[in-house]
């Protein structure tokens, strides 16, 4: 994760992504995605470890507002169980 004061500037993000989006493929359209990636890369190790080790966490406790939504992406849609926390 990033430090307090080494976040990465949410337009300039923005911008990155709609050029990488706009390129023809090529070695200018994989720099981009370099980019991107580079962008994201501590949360990508996060939750890459958290799926590949099994520590995802139980759908009836609290988790962190930001793994509650990347785990959401990562299940079909629909009620999980009756008493899960962080599935809508």
């Amino acid at each position: 994760m990033p430090d307090d004061d080494n976040f990465n500037v949410r337009t300039e993000v923005n911008d990155l992504a709609i050029r990488y989006a706009k390129l023809p493929d090529g070695p200018d359209k994989e720099a981009a995605f370099l980019k991107l990636v580079e962008c994201f890369h501590g949360y990508l190790i996060k939750y890459t470890n958290m799926v590949i080790r099994g520590q995802l966490p139980n759908p009836t406790s609290r988790v962190g507002k930001d793994a509650a939504e990347m785990l959401k992406k990562l299940l079909p849609r629909g009620p999980l169980c009756s008493g899960c926390r962080w599935r809508t």
